[in-house]
């Protein structure tokens, strides 16, 4: 009878680290994902309410002379203003957000559409950028959102 017994000895410890191994990396990768998740859900709202705040704009600051100057000023802020209310420690540079009238750049005519896009690339802050290019064998996420509405002057 004591036999088996000595057999199974340690087997439960054995067990034991691999769950918990498994365990970890599962609760890491939901608040990871949460994280990842979080952060689209903001700068989609904060690219919603840039351009709807451009859409309302008067037909002479569209088509002014200086217009893609001011209004990429207007979405910069806007974009940065909601995600930094947010909490977001991931903040979109400057040059990654970008308006259009149409399909290209405000003040030339009379636009029908206007459209925000922003862009943050998405890092780890626990193991940070290197772990997951390393993990995945690919650049880190990017998260890029576009809101285009109607311009009714």
């Amino acid at each position: 009878m004591n036999g088996p017994r000595r057999r199974q000895r340690g087997i439960a410890a054995i067990e034991m680290a691999g769950v918990l191994g498994m365990g970890t990396f599962l609760v890491a990768a939901t608040l990871l994902f949460g994280r990842f998740t979080w952060h689209a859900i903001v700068v989609e709202k904060a690219v919603q309410n840039a351009a709807r705040a451009i859409a309302a704009l008067p037909a002479e600051v569209i088509n002014g002379p200086d217009a893609d100057v001011v209004l990429n000023a207007l979405a910069r802020q806007r974009v940065l203003d909601t995600t930094g209310a947010a909490g977001l420690d991931i903040q979109p540079r400057a040059s990654a957000i970008e308006v259009e009238c149409d399909t290209y750049a405000c003040g030339s005519e009379q636009p029908t559409m206007i459209s925000v896009e922003a862009t943050i690339r998405f890092t780890d802050p626990v193991f940070g950028a290197d772990f997951m290019i390393a993990l995945l064998r690919a650049e880190p996420l990017a998260v890029t959102a576009r809101a285009t509405l109607n311009y009714v002057p």
